[in-house]
């Protein structure tokens, strides 16, 4: 569970609305079409997807992107061996899930 620290970003994007339906249009849906299973975890959620190339470069995308748009987001990704689902936790401080409910749409 995260601390509450006062040195940590706010709960916000920094996206413009324009470029916030972009992303809800494209790379988001992209990422949870791809999800075996997403559960609400704490302030944030788990995901688990299968073990292949193409999933593991959209995860990535998605974490590039969001990680500049929103720097209060926490991504802990496992990538077990012999093929095994890969599993990404996303979560932030107070507040988070209701943000990532809103981005997932």
């Amino acid at each position: 569970m995260m601390a509450e620290n006062p040195q940590q970003p706010p709960v916000a994007c920094s996206l413009t609305p324009e470029e916030m339906r972009d992303r809800q249009a494209s790379l988001i849906p992209a990422l949870l079409e791809r999800a075996v299973s997403i559960e609400a975890s704490g302030e944030g959620y788990f995901l688990r997807f299968n073990s292949d190339a193409a999933t593991l470069r959209t995860i990535a995308e998605v974490i590039a992107a969001e990680s500049r748009c929103c720097p209060f987001l926490q991504f802990d990704l496992s990538v077990p061996p012999a093929q095994g689902n890969v599993s990404l936790a996303i979560s932030g401080p107070k507040g988070t899930r209701a943000f990532l409910e809103a981005l997932f749409g």
